[in-house]
């Protein structure tokens, strides 16, 4: 599950899917092609990485900042909501069988969307 889902219950119930806040090392880029050699090398190392248009986050490493300041890219940190891809062979998929799980958008008088 993500930040922003929702579970709902037959009864009617709605409960918002909250990410905890986890300590993150950010990597900001304007070359997408340094970004992907950063990105190839965290993935080499089965490390879970969060793709943005043009950044990549990873929990906190102090030994994965050292490796992507080497291709001589930044690294900041920051707490945030850290929320990886899911992988090519995640088990959940996109079918969820009779649980109802959604997006807050979609519930009417949410205010979101």
């Amino acid at each position: 599950m993500r930040g922003g889902y929702c579970l709902g219950a037959e009864s009617g119930l709605v409960v918002l899917i909250e990410s905890a806040l986890e300590a993150v090392s950010v990597v900001n880029c304007d070359d997408p092609t340094s970004l992907a050699r950063a990105a190839y090398h965290l993935g080499n190392r089965h490390i879970s990485v969060e793709v943005g248009e043009l950044s990549l986050s990873y929990l906190q490493d102090h030994v994965l900042d050292d490796m992507v300041r080497g291709f001589d890219l930044a690294v900041s940190h920051e707490l945030r909501p850290f929320e990886p891809e899911a992988g090519a062979y995640d088990a959940q998929g996109h079918s969820h069988g009779s649980e109802s799980l959604d997006r807050l958008d979609d519930y009417p008088g949410s205010g979101h969307g």
